[in-house]
């Protein structure tokens, strides 16, 4: 019983800190998983052998309880989530394919005023994040992760806080890019630096998200390419749909 519960610390600690980032346990996780491997292990041994004590049998004991630690932690890996990146690792990271940052969502800091550019910007970004591999958009920092806040934003609310902010996002991003869509995004505002910033986790879609700007505007297809959001022309939009999203029907999310 002590080399099994051994083996289990042994192994599975030692699994966690082999795979490193590419598991979703943590290190305590993976070693009481690995202590239930290890049991696990043992006991099929005893099963098979038909022995209640595994001692005369010290290779055989060994081997079963490693061969069970290792299933164990692994089989568990599949099925624990990995907890998102908070806003300070994604602000650490800086920008990539998966996450962007925008100093503002309405407010345009040269003129002083509100600007429609600033909010298509946006939309542009959580539909190219949902038609590519998902990700997440910081408002509230600048493109070196500089950390700005949301005051500016907020002057443009009647009520200058997260909750009418939220409100006027998942409005916006209804009309054009879709309810689904929308309702599908996890809005946050974690205060970074004593500065409050916007969150907006995005989900990778399973069938295309169109961009729509105005009434009567044609649809749009944006991706995200590097660290960058694009429009795909007509041709290349449906030639993208067909590989990313199979037999899709191409059509805009209600």
């Amino acid at each position: 019983m002590a080399s099994a519960l051994l083996i289990g610390v042994t192994i599975g600690g030692g699994v966690r800190l082999l795979l490193g980032s590419r598991t979703n346990l943590g290190l305590a996780a993976s070693i009481l998983t690995g202590i239930v491997g290890a049991g696990v292990g043992g006991g099929a041994l005893s099963w098979f052998l038909n022995l209640h004590d595994l001692t005369p049998h010290p290779i055989a004991a060994v081997l079963a309880a490693t061969i069970g630690t290792i299933l164990v932690v692994l089989i568990a890996n599949l099925f624990v989530r990995p907890n998102p990146a908070t806003a300070q690792e994604l602000l650490t990271a800086g920008e990539s394919r998966d996450v962007e940052f925008k100093s503002t969502a309405r407010f345009n800091k040269h003129t002083g005023t509100k600007d429609d550019r600033m909010e298509l910007t946006i939309a542009k970004t959580v539909a190219a994040l949902s038609n590519s591999n998902g990700g997440a958009l910081l408002v509230g920092v600048d493109d070196d992760g500089q950390v700005l806040g949301l005051a500016d934003d907020f002057s443009l609310m009647k009520r200058p806080d997260a909750d009418r902010f939220e409100l006027w996002l998942r409005d916006y991003l209804t009309r054009v890019i879709g309810a689904a869509t929308t309702a599908d995004l996890e809005v946050d505002f974690p205060s970074v630096s004593g500065n409050e910033i916007c969150l907006i986790r995005v989900a990778k879609s399973s069938r295309p998200v169109f961009l729509t700007p105005r009434k009567g505007a044609a649809p749009e297809l944006w991706i995200r390419v590097g660290n960058s959001t694009r429009e795909l022309p007509l041709d290349q939009a449906f030639a993208y749909a067909a590989k990313r999203f199979g037999g899709r029907r191409m059509s805009r999310p209600a």
